[in-house]
């Protein structure tokens, strides 16, 4: 047997090994980006919540903010209106959904500013 013979027959099975220690990495990695994605996606959704409820506020013939909020994200979401003075502050929260991993935080907001004529 030369060394060539012995090479190759001392590698086999190698790629099956590697293969098994990447492929789970690989999937941590899924797991965590589209975690990441998600939470991305539900703070933007809260943020412009947010914004349209405080279009609804300055439009009096409108419809109600929290009715706005709800109608965007959902019966698990809770607007807090608050007034100081001349402007007023409109505070969403929404919570997440199950997510590929549980490190994000369990409750998303988005905020706005109405300054009240």
């Amino acid at each position: 047997m030369n060394w060539l013979e012995s090479a190759s027959t001392s590698n086999r099975g190698s790629a099956t090994a590697e293969f098994a220690i990447v492929l789970p990495a690989f999937f941590i990695v899924l797991a965590v980006v589209m975690s990441f994605l998600v939470g991305t996606v539900q703070a933007i959704k809260c943020q412009d919540a947010a914004r349209e409820a405080a279009r609804a506020f300055l439009t009096l013939e409108g419809p109600n903010p929290e009715t706005v909020v709800r109608k965007l994200l959902g019966n698990n979401s809770e607007v807090k209106i608050t007034t100081f003075g001349s402007t007023t502050h409109i505070l969403v929260s929404a919570q997440l959904f199950n997510l590929p991993l549980n490190f994000l935080p369990k409750f998303i907001q988005g905020e706005a500013w109405v300054y009240n004529n």
